[in-house]
């Protein structure tokens, strides 16, 4: 075949497997045209030449002699050197490297760290020493530092001097040594071989961002998991030794009820036959060396004017290195001699002020030269006096940084400051003086023409055009305390409070209620339906009725419920207006249940009839889809049906919680089974149900917990709790939509409000304006708004009491209607996001169409 295509190399390799199949892996090995024959001794290896001669012979490959090396007991094979005493780095490679000059460009970078990368195995720590030189591969900027130049001078002496690698053998015990640090992980298998423990291979891996934010353990056991993966077709089968200087993996397989990320590591692990040793970290010196960095303890006699030599303590590493860091910007400075040349002085801009109207160059030039940080730059540009080292010391950062970076500083022909960048000399920066930023940063954040973008769009946008000391950092506080951002945009994580459920004990310690429909209308006029679910037996009802009225609701939970299991201690609902209303919350009172609700739009707190509804409607659907107006004749049967099945939280059906005994069912009296003929008297009979009640109960509670606890660590794996303090000023997510407005242009959330009261850990007491609601953590996120409502600020000065009117739900002269009750046109303040009858405010049909921006009177300040 013709050198020179690209698919030569691969046919050729496939030829080369076809003629020594068989022989392949047991007495030869080939790359290409590289052929290894093997043997154990004289006669064997020339056995085996014989052997693969043949079969060379009998495809018709022809040999050159001058390129054979027979019986040689030292090979150089793939840049190896291979023998018997072991496998070293070949003598041309090294050669090549002592050869290899300093990279001046990025492919020159990439073209030495893949050769030294093809011998990692060979290098100690290789990942922790190249990590320097991988930054500047792929689209990083090339700029050879003094940390890049020492990981170059480490790598080639690595290879130069790499150690000679023995051969594994099938009776040496494995030993897994491994260690990592805050940003690498590295490992030496070795082996014990006649008495003496010898090194197999190095290895090392570089952690991804996310991995370096792992615990110590963690990061330790990613260690042990990464190599054994990479080592395994040595440890497979085997007994080996890992060794580590984290005692806590001593009890790595010990892990109880793991989960997750940790439960794939350990099933991973749990295939491999080893021994988990620990070794202290002073002895842990081949595979720790990653982690065992000197720490510099700070030195309290450090005075930034005097030489370290001088200091009490001679010149302590920290001293020294603190005077070096210091040096860097406190350079004496040769008044007579111009630290940049003159013609960089003054520059010629003629970027005009599009971002910056209603500023002069005047004006621009007077304000940068009230602003103290830009003081001593400016002085610096325009006479040449640079600040002495006393002055600049007690500078705030700001100066400081100005200062360090005074190269980059210029003055146009209009005396105003601007800045270039470092590396793009042709883009010009103005730098913004304290007294302007705000307006800047409302010009490229608010504007219809900047969108109210995020932090990163509004900070390029900034960055690109302007220039100021923590820019990055004013960019971020203006976004996160813009109100337009606060009230339309959805946070990139919404909160979620931890799993939190009630445990009832007892049949009929509580029930939970919940309508559901409308349906279609059926012949018996039902169009809805009362579920009813004891939240301890999971005893479900489902009662067809024509309307959801809260004297239908009373009646039907009576005579289909109650009548037959009693009263119940505690009703659970939802916030509708048949459970609110004051003829149901009598009926409780009179049969004294103590009623509670939920939230307003929280329907999983009520989660254990809304599971329910999702089933019962699955199964309505089933047989009610050809006759949509007979679905209630169904209901009994499927109520049966729920009842008789197993419930998975429980471990037994509603039936034998509830009644003591399982109901016969249709496929049961096709079937019957032995009488039981156990009981010889009633007496007898109801003893010994009392006991089995009572010992089903238990079970079922323990079962019971034993979901409870499983549904909260799966649940609280994704919560994010924040927690909040009485006076705190919060946004609410409402869902609400006014009749006439568009719920796609419409904020979606409420406020600001101010905490009253804290209930529990997750519910508060919210005032909205003259309103308290009891709001659940989930619906609630900080108010960080630059600007509160007057009449919030007022009522964090008075306190969280409340006057009689607002904690009555009365509120004053303006109302806070929902939605238009009579026809009225609404209008919304445009600070507290609240709704107005135009009558109630004084504005009349005509303006509450025209008038694009309304304060009402509370935030009218």
């Amino acid at each position: 075949m013709s050198f020179g295509l690209t698919n030569a190399p691969s046919t050729f390799s496939r030829v080369m497997n076809l003629v020594l199949r068989g022989l392949h892996w047991k007495i030869v090995l080939a790359f290409l045209d590289d052929v290894l024959v093997l043997g154990r001794d004289f006669n064997d290896h020339i056995k085996n030449l014989a052997e693969v001669f043949t079969r060379l012979r009998q495809y018709g490959i022809k040999l050159k002699a001058k390129k054979c090396d027979l019986f040689r007991q030292e090979v150089e094979y793939l840049g190896r050197t291979v023998g018997r005493d072991g496998m070293k780095v070949s003598q041309s490679f090294i050669d090549t490297m002592a050869k290899w000059t300093v990279p001046t460009s990025t492919k020159e970078v990439e073209r030495f760290c893949g050769f030294a990368n093809y011998h990692r195995s060979f290098i100690k720590d290789f990942a922790n020493i190249s990590a320097p030189l991988y930054g500047l591969t792929g689209k990083n900027k090339f700029c050879w530092e003094e940390q890049h130049q020492d990981a170059f001078d480490k790598l080639k002496n690595a290879l130069m001097r790499a150690p000679v690698l023995s051969i594994p053998n099938q009776e040496g015990t494995f030993i897994l040594d491994t260690d990592a640090s805050d940003f690498a992980i590295g490992a030496e298998l070795s082996q014990i071989q006649d008495g003496e423990e010898r090194c197999i291979c190095y290895a090392s891996f570089s952690l991804t961002p996310e991995q370096r934010r792992y615990c110590t353990t963690r990061k330790e056991l990613l260690a042990v998991v990464r190599f054994t993966r990479q080592f395994r077709h040595y440890l497979l089968g085997r007994k080996f030794i890992v060794r580590t200087d984290h005692s806590s993996l001593q009890w790595l397989m010990n892990f109880k009820d793991p989960q997750g990320q940790l439960a794939r590591w350990l099933e991973e692990l749990s295939q491999y036959w080893m021994i988990i040793r620990h070794r202290p970290g002073i002895k842990h010196q081949n595979a720790d060396a990653l982690s065992r960095m000197p720490e510099i303890s700070a030195c309290s006699e450090y005075r930034h004017h005097v030489e370290p030599k001088e200091l009490p303590c001679g010149g302590c590493q920290y001293c020294v290195k603190r005077h070096k860091d210091w040096s860097h910007f406190i350079e004496t400075v040769d008044d007579a001699v111009p630290l940049v040349p003159s013609r960089n002085m003054v520059r010629q801009v003629t970027t005009p002020l599009s971002w910056i109207k209603g500023y002069s160059w005047n004006e621009v030039k007077d304000l940068q030269g009230k602003d103290k940080d830009l003081l001593s730059i400016i002085q610096w540009l325009t006479s040449q006096q640079a600040p002495s080292e006393s002055d600049l010391f007690l500078n705030s950062p700001a100066s400081k940084h100005y200062w360090m970076n005074r190269e980059l500083f210029f003055l146009c022909d209009e005396g105003v400051l601007w800045k270039t960048e470092a590396d793009n000399n042709a883009s010009k920066l103005l730098v913004v003086p304290g007294s302007m930023r705000k307006e800047i940063l409302s010009m490229t954040h608010d504007l219809p023409s900047s969108g109210h973008q995020g932090q990163e769009r509004t900070f390029h946008r900034c960055k690109s055009r302007f220039y100021w000391y923590a820019v990055q950092q004013d960019v971020k506080h203006f976004v996160i305390s813009c109100s337009v951002c606060n009230r339309n945009k959805k946070p990139n994580r919404r909160a979620r409070c931890k799993f939190t459920s009630y445990h009832a004990g007892s049949p009929m310690e509580r029930v939970h209620l919940d309508f559901l429909g409308p349906l279609p209308l059926t012949s018996n006029s039902n169009a809805y339906v009362l579920m009813m679910v004891d939240q301890f037996t999971k005893w479900v009802e489902c009662i067809p009725l024509p309307n959801q009225t809260a004297e239908e609701t009373a009646k039907a939970a009576m005579n289909h419920f109650f009548s037959r299991f009693g009263i119940p201690f505690q009703i659970f609902t939802d916030r509708g207006s048949n459970f609110e209303s004051a003829l149901f919350k009598q009926f409780c009172e009179i049969l004294g249940i103590h009623k509670t609700r939920t939230t307003s739009f929280r329907p999983s707190a009520n989660g254990q009839v809304e599971r329910f509804n999702r089933t019962l409607m699955d199964a309505v659907r089933c047989f009610a889809s050809r006759t949509p107006t007979k679905w209630d004749e169904y209901l009994p049967q499927l109520a049966s049906a729920l009842r008789s099945a197993v419930n998975r939280s429980t471990g037994y059906t509603p039936n034998m919680l509830m009644l003591g005994r399982e109901v016969n069912m249709p496929v049961d009296l096709l079937f019957p089974g032995p009488e039981n003929t156990d009981s010889e008297n009633y007496e007898q009979y109801v003893s010994e149900l009392v006991n089995h009640i009572q010992s089903t109960h238990e079970i079922a509670r323990e079962k019971l917990r034993t979901s409870q606890g499983i549904s909260k660590r799966d649940y609280d794996l994704k919560a994010h709790v924040k927690a909040y303090s009485e006076g705190d000023a919060v946004y609410v997510f409402d869902t609400a939509v006014p009749k006439g407005k568009c719920a796609k242009l419409r904020p979606q959330w409420k406020g600001p409000g101010l905490i009253i009261r804290k209930i529990t850990d997750y519910l508060y007491e919210v005032m909205l304006r003259k309103k308290l609601e009891v709001i659940n953590h989930d619906r609630m996120k900080a108010c960080n708004d630059r600007k509160l409502p007057a009449w919030l600020l007022k009522q964090r000065q008075k306190g969280t009491s409340v006057s009689k009117e607002i904690s009555s739900g009365k509120t004053s002269q303006f109302c806070l209607c929902r939605g238009p009750d009579d026809g009225t046109l609404m209008i919304q303040c445009e600070e507290c996001r609240e709704w107005y009858h135009g009558a109630c405010v004084g504005i009349d049909e005509v303006s509450v169409k025209t008038i694009d921006l309304y304060l009402c009177p509370d935030c009218d300040h």
